[in-house]
């Protein structure tokens, strides 16, 4: 029986005993005794000893209703035992059963509608909490145990820029400047945006994004995880949308450590993968970037010692990407900050000749 349907889950819904026919009264409704109340023990002794009293087994056919005390109940099928003993002692045949449709159940109970959180107080859980109980309790975080011991105090962080977006008004000149910390906690998959102080900015800096669970999208019962988050990548957070440009030498080594989640950060496959590009580009694409390398070691004064740093490296890397055939995919911010972490590194003092 569904909960909160109105009725005890009795065991039997009548006992073991004879069934007094009801009589119909003239305004409706069953009479079986004195006024409402159910037939006294004296009307059932008397009524015992009429024939028609009480239902016999005669009166029992498919598609006829039987009044219990009040309540309508239409025979709508019959198993193959009770067919076969009315047709031994009746001779009925199938054609006196015809069974009948199931009656239609219940409307179906409508999907629960989650509200959504637009007071901005408090995680959606905490929120969500509050409207199911009175007395609200702290909801459980959805985080094994192992996962956060394992990710125990390990953060990413990012600097953020807000950007246009599809679906979203566009970004104010004003507020293109702003800049943003945007902190990605392993422990428990919360997210937390700081935006760092700025005198005479016009805004007060502080929290933007109190840490919470983020979702990756407006409507969305998907959650943001620490794969969704590298440089370059553009989330949805409080109906904004923001680029992730740059995060700090921790938060690299983390996503180097974990090359199954974070696949860009994967220093050997970026590698393999380029060389296999270069190679199916030929010796144009070879020519090209040796050309573009020895026109940044001009810039830096180095003398064709083809020794580069991090911004004559995206340079030739953008400049090759954008007119080599079948390297567009790498003109990605962290498949070049992989890259640039994965080369040799040398250090020679510039003041020395």
């Amino acid at each position: 029986m569904p909960g909160n349907a109105g009725r005890e889950p009795y065991g039997k819904f009548l006992k073991r005993q004879k069934l007094p026919k009801a009589t119909l009264n003239p305004g409706g409704g069953y009479r079986y005794g004195v006024g409402i109340r159910p037939a006294s023990d004296e009307t059932l002794r008397a009524r015992r000893r009429e024939p028609d009293g009480f239902y016999h087994w005669r009166d029992f056919r498919v598609g006829e209703d039987v009044v219990v005390f009040g309540l309508v109940l239409t025979l709508r099928d019959c198993d193959e035992h009770t067919k076969a003993w009315y047709s031994s002692e009746c001779g009925l045949t199938d054609d006196d059963f015809p069974s009948m449709p199931p009656p239609a159940g219940p409307p179906p109970i409508p999907p629960r509608v989650v509200p959504p959180n637009v007071s901005g107080i408090g995680s959606e859980a905490d929120s969500l909490n509050s409207v199911y109980r009175l007395v609200p309790k702290v909801p459980k975080k959805d985080v094994s145990f192992d996962e956060w011991l394992i990710n125990q105090g390990q953060v990413m962080r990012f600097t953020g820029k807000l950007v246009d977006g599809p679906g979203k008004p566009p970004v104010p000149e004003n507020e293109k400047a702003r800049t943003f910390v945007v902190s990605f906690f392993l422990e428990d998959n919360t997210l937390a945006v700081f935006e760092p102080p700025v005198p005479n900015s016009g805004y007060p800096g502080g929290k933007y994004l109190e840490r919470r669970p983020a979702r990756k999208a407006s409507g969305s019962n998907a959650y943001l995880r620490a794969r969704d988050c590298r440089v370059g990548a553009v989330l949805e957070i409080k109906g904004t949308w923001m680029r992730l440009n740059a995060a700090d030498d921790a938060t690299l080594a983390i996503m180097e450590a974990r090359p199954k989640e974070f696949p860009l950060s994967d220093a050997r496959a970026v590698v393999t993968a380029l060389t296999q590009a270069m190679a199916r580009a030929g010796s144009p694409a070879a020519k090209e970037l040796s050309r573009l390398c020895a026109v940044e070691d001009a810039k830096l004064g180095g003398g064709g010692a083809m020794v580069l740093n991090r911004a004559a490296f995206l340079n030739v890397m953008c400049e090759l990407c954008a007119h080599a055939p079948g390297l567009g995919e790498f003109v990605d911010a962290q498949r070049l900050i992989t890259l640039w972490r994965g080369l040799p590194k040398v250090s020679f003092d510039s003041t020395q000749t």
